[in-house]
């Protein structure tokens, strides 16, 4: 089993005349709170329970490629470290450990040592965490401070600032009644600096400058990791899925039901498309994939960071098409569009490569089609877009920093920048943003999708109306049966809906047609049983005529489709010169 190599650096130093009674204790329980860790491989922990000025020399430079936290425990003053042969200079302590280049936190928990913060500073000019004391504090108070302070950075994930705040909540029970530092014969305040000491002492304080240094955690060992993928997701989408969906609702909170039945009923909950991407991630298998080469994705790696990446665009381009259909229904009313915004949406349209589109994020054409509407006195068709309480809006902090991350590494796929040694980390990382994602736009298993391939005319001189049977296609994810994922339904109804088109509905009936952005490439092919859903993706206005790219959901790496001069899909070119005649207010119809 491969570990990480990150060293966590343990010193303990005590002395025969002043013995602290509780220094043995802490470093006991502090070693047995990291040892399940260690047994992953999350990290090593060098251990000196009785330090020396040689052992601290020697071990400095030994491991100094690798430490990432330094604790040094036990009798110290403003500019001096007791060990346990002699008292020792932390100004060369210090040298030693700004030649460390992963270093993230150094600790002292000691007696009034805050007057080392300057010398730290000067000393490690890289930006660390700095644990240290500016008041006395009982050897017992600084040895559960210590031992709650581990146990919540090992046992419950907390970042180095989350286990200070939880250390010190903790140690709060320890405290006496009337808390007077002349009590207690040795004592050891914490502090949390990241650029200069306080100007006073502050005796419990966090001080920041280096942004999120203080959110950092303990390494993690990435082949143990494997074990669980997914975890994000299942956290976040089940109970986000559960209030709107009463199936996904029913078997989450079933413990009878094994994990795959639940994941079966929560990827059934969406749309297919976007449930296809997601299926990937939970690695099932589906009737869309019998005819195929199946591959996996639930292993840490750059296939699965890919994968992350393709689930967050086939949602976020859903709910722009979404965005931009709606705008299309409501451009007959002469609605008011800014010269901004048309040139905003412009953008999105004429984008003439994968590098200019990516530049942008389909939430952010969302968020401006959405205050069209709005401004307009329009209902957006998604109902829950503009609920106060779900607060989608560029100014949510959570949304815009998952936006932001995730449309970075779609940028960074896009210059080949992914194969990172550090890949592991980062598909956790975006699992997490993409669990984020998911659970804000759970409301979108509410929403139904259907392809209509095509429309048979119903009329007999017996009956008074004229009805229209519309063979159909529900995108509903299917795992059990191969003839029920390809099975073409009949729809009759007394007046046809759109043709050769992907549609939105809601429970109430009310659909939005998705075409031309969202199309069914099979619908085109009347012997084809499977719906192809593809994704609009590029427009080019070249010398040999207007080419149409499209992207295929289910699998996007595939050869794109390419819409030119095929006379099949004539049908779509005529739709895209009218959207930009009546929304992009572009006359040059082909």
């Amino acid at each position: 089993m491969s570990e990480n190599k990150e060293v966590i650096f343990l010193a303990y130093a005590n002395s025969i005349d002043n013995p602290l009674p509780n220094l043995s204790k802490e470093d006991k329980t502090v070693y047995n709170v990291l040892a399940p860790r260690i047994a992953n491989g999350d990290f090593i922990v060098h251990r000196d329970s009785s330090a020396t000025r040689d052992n601290i020399v020697e071990n400095l430079k030994s491991f100094k490629d690798d430490i990432i936290i330094f604790q040094y425990s036990g009798h110290a003053g403003n500019d001096e470290i007791l060990l346990e042969d002699d008292i020792a200079n932390p100004s060369g302590i210090f040298g030693l450990l700004a030649k460390c280049p992963k270093l993230q936190m150094i600790i002292l928990n000691g007696c009034s040592t805050s007057g080392q913060i300057a010398l730290i500073l000067e000393k490690v000019e890289e930006a660390v965490v700095i644990i240290s004391t500016s008041a006395p504090i009982d050897d017992e108070l600084a040895t559960y401070y210590s031992i709650h302070f581990w146990t919540a950075l090992c046992k419950e994930n907390a970042s180095f600032e989350q286990a200070h705040k939880t250390a010190l909540d903790t140690i709060e029970i320890y405290k006496k009644n009337e808390f007077d530092y002349k009590d207690y014969d040795h004592a050891r305040n914490v502090l949390i600096v990241r650029k200069e000491a306080p100007e006073n002492d502050q005796v419990w304080g966090i001080f920041s400058v280096s942004k999120g240094l203080a959110r950092n955690k303990l390494p993690k060992n990435q082949v143990i990791a494997d074990n669980n993928v997914n975890q994000f997701l299942i956290d976040k989408l089940f109970p986000a899925f559960s209030k709107y969906s009463p199936a996904v609702k029913t078997a989450w909170e079933d413990e009878s039901l094994d994990m795959n039945y639940k994941i079966t009923e929560l990827l059934q909950a969406l749309p297919l498309p976007i449930s296809d991407q997601l299926r990937k991630l939970f690695a099932r298998r589906s009737a869309r994939d019998f005819n195929s080469e199946h591959k996996f994705y639930n292993k840490l790696g750059e296939d699965r960071l890919h994968q992350i990446i393709a689930t967050y665009e086939t949602l976020v381009e859903t709910l722009g098409f979404i965005h931009l259909a709606q705008l299309w229904d409501a451009s007959p009313n002469k609605i008011k569009i800014s010269e901004e915004q048309l040139a905003f949406l412009k953008q999105y349209y004429y984008a003439s490569s994968n590098e200019d589109k990516n530049q942008l994020s389909f939430i952010h054409l969302s968020f401006t089609i959405n205050e069209i509407l709005s401004k307009n006195n329009i209902e957006n068709f998604l109902e829950e877009w503009n609920d106060t309480a779900l607060a989608i809006s560029p100014q949510n902090g959570l949304l815009k920093n998952t936006i932001h991350a995730l449309q970075a590494l779609v940028l960074q796929r896009e210059k080949n920048k992914l194969k990172s040694k550090d890949i592991k980390n980062l598909c956790l990382e975006a699992e997490e943003h993409l669990a984020n994602l998911y659970a804000i736009f759970a409301f979108i298993v509410k929403y139904k999708m259907t392809s209509v391939k095509g429309i048979n005319v119903k009329k007999y001189r017996h009956q008074p109306t004229t009805k229209y049977n519309h063979k159909v296609i529900y995108l509903i994810q299917q795992f059990d049966t191969f003839d029920k994922q390809v099975s073409i339904k009949d729809y009759e109804t007394e007046d046809p809906i759109f043709t050769d088109a992907v549609f939105l509905a809601k429970e109430n009936g009310d659909y939005l047609n998705l075409t031309p952005f969202i199309i069914d490439e099979n619908s085109f092919n009347p012997k084809a049983p499977l719906a192809k859903i593809c994704h609009f993706d590029l427009y080019e206005d070249t010398s040999k005529g207007e080419i149409y790219t499209f992207t295929h959901v289910y699998n996007r790496k595939d050869q794109p489709l390419f819409i030119h001069k095929d006379k099949t899909f004539e049908i779509i070119k005529e739709q895209f010169s009218h959207f930009k005649s009546a929304v992009l207010k572009d006359e040059s119809l082909s």
